[in-house]
Order: structure tokens, then C-alpha cells, then sequence
């Protein structure tokens, strides 16, 4: 079937035909494969463009992934038979990432597009895509200046998706999560400035897999202080967990928090980076 066979089969609106129009400029393409909302789309889309065996998935196993989300890319992967190549690195043992400055994400992303570049060469991929998109443009994000030097392509951007087309799109391919909650790195839970540890990530991310079990779709737990955990969840739920915080707080103790509290303002996507960039 050729390119515009596919595109008249797809039934693609205006702006899913720009995203088409961008990845079919290439033959191959690698995916930085986080396994959350947006790139696990566009592989979706890219592999329905370009084909399945012309869509390869390389997904960074950095120990500070939302839970889930390791295994979320292992079933993906298999589910729509697509090859996933997993690297395993482990961000806070490299002092730049590990001292969380301001660039933390600068220096995080330039080593793991550096290790994808690598790994989709060896494949004989020259091109890598990530899922940022124009949401991400209006945040703090020095990832993205590490990731145009490493030659990194935004379909997204290139397109001028943001989050609503991209669950659009995700919707009109049929995909059964393309309402799930935006998802990122557990480093992001630490204030700038506090240096990341293990022990850090692994509370953080039991804390939010408590929130979760109870029904709590869209949560962040920040430690702004040693063992002082701050929650915040989606305003729509501020008033429901306010009246569970008791259990919240015993469940909490139990795996290291001394103190806990609510973000009256509920969930505000990169409420950390704002603190940041003062």
C-alpha cells in the first residue's frame, strides 16, 4: 500500500496529515520510548505511517520511572509487535544528574540521547523522535536544549500537537488509554537543589502507588523536606482527600514520611520546575 494509500485508509484529519507528513520524510525511526501518554502514541501513529517493522522503540530504564511504566512498555511492544530495545541506566548515579541543579534535565537528557543515538545506529536507524509537543514549550525544560544538540527530531512540535490532539489522535487509533494521566521522572518529586537518592525515588513512588490503589487517578507526592512529603492530586479530588488523609498519613508512616501535607491548589503540571527557574 503506498504513503497516500495508507493516509486515505487512516481517514486522518488536518492536523494528523502534518504528523504524517513529518515522519514519512524518513524511511526508519527510532522512538524514545518513555512508555507514558505521548510517545506511546506517536509509536502507535508512526508505526500505522511508516510500518511496524520501520518503528524501533528504545526505552531508558533509569530507575526513576513512574511505577509502572517499565512494564507498560514490555507489554506495549508486544501487544503491537513492534521491537523494543530497553537500556538500563541508572541517572543518580552520574554526579551532574544526582546534585538535581537547575539543569538537572539538561545533563539527564543529553546521556540518554547520547545512549540513543548509540543504540539506533547500531540498528541502522539514523533518525530518533521524541513525544515533546507544544505543551512543553510553555514549562521549564532544559531537557529540550540537550536534546536539539543531540539531533533529536519533535514530530510533535514540527506538527503543533499538544496534549489534545495527541488524545485525540490516540482516540481515533483505537488505543484504550489515551486518557490516562501524563506521567514523569520521579527525580521530578525532589526540590532543585536536593540531591537524589535512592531512597528518595523509592518513597516518592510507593507513596504515589498508594494513591493510586485508592483511587486516586493524577497524583504527584513532592518531598520538599526530609521525610516531609506534600501532596497534590488533581483539584477535582482535593475535597476526597482531604477526607482520607488520616489513612493517607498511617499509610505514609509506614514507609518513611514523618510529616504530610496537601497542596491546597491541587496539581499543577511542573509546580517543582517553577521553583526552579527563581
Amino acid at each position: 500500500m503506498s504513503e497516500s494509500e495508507v493516509k486515505k485508509t487512516l481517514s486522518l484529519n488536518p492536523a494528523e496529515h502534518r504528523l504524517a507528513d513529518i515522519l514519512s520524510r524518513f524511511e526508519r525511526i527510532a522512538i524514545a520510548f518513555s512508555g507514558g501518554l505521548d510517545s506511546t502514541i506517536l509509536a502507535a501513529f508512526a508505526a500505522k505511517i511508516l510500518g511496524r517493522e520501520n518503528v524501533l522503540l528504545i526505552h531508558a530504564d533509569t530507575h526513576t520511572s513512574a511505577a509502572g511504566e517499565d512494564e507498560y512498555c514490555r507489554i506495549f511492544a508486544e501487544k503491537n509487535r513492534l521491537r523494543l530495545l530497553t537500556v538500563d541506566v541508572v541517572i543518580y548515579e552520574h554526579p551532574e544528574v544526582r546534585a538535581n541543579t537547575s539543569m538537572r534535565c539538561y545533563h539527564c537528557k543529553k546521556m540518554l540521547m547520547e545512549k540513543m543515538n548509540f543504540f539506533a545506529m547500531a540498528e541502522g536507524v539514523s533518525v530518533v523522535c521524541d513525544g515533546a509537543n507544544i505543551d512543553d514549550l510553555s514549562d521549564w525544560r532544559p531537557g529540550m536544549k540537550a536534546a536539539d544538540e543531540m539531533g533529536i527530531i519533535h514530530p510533535y512540535i514540527e506538527a503543533k500537537f499538544g496534549k489534545k490532539e495527541i488524545r485525540l489522535t490516540g482516540r481515533r487509533l483505537g488505543l484504550s488509554d489515551y486518557t490516562r494521566a501524563s506521567s514523569a521522572c520521579m527525580a521530578s518529586r525532589i526540590p532543585t537543589g536536593t540531591p537524589i537518592t535512592e531512597c528518595a525515588i523509592r518513597m516518592a513512588t510507593k507513596a504515589e502507588l498508594i494513591l493510586h490503589e485508592m483511587g486516586f487517578p493524577q497524583v504527584r507526592v513532592r518531598i520538599i523536606a526530609e521525610n516531609t512529603a506534600r501532596i497534590e492530586v488533581n483539584p477535582l479530588y482535593l475535597r476526597r482527600l482531604e477526607r482520607k488523609i488520616n489513612v493517607i498519613i498511617t499509610r505514609f508512616k509506614s514507609i518513611g514520611f514523618e510529616h504530610v501535607s496537601i497542596d491546597p491548589l491541587g496539581y499543577r503540571r511542573g509546580s517543582m520546575n517553577r521553583a526552579a527557574q527563581l
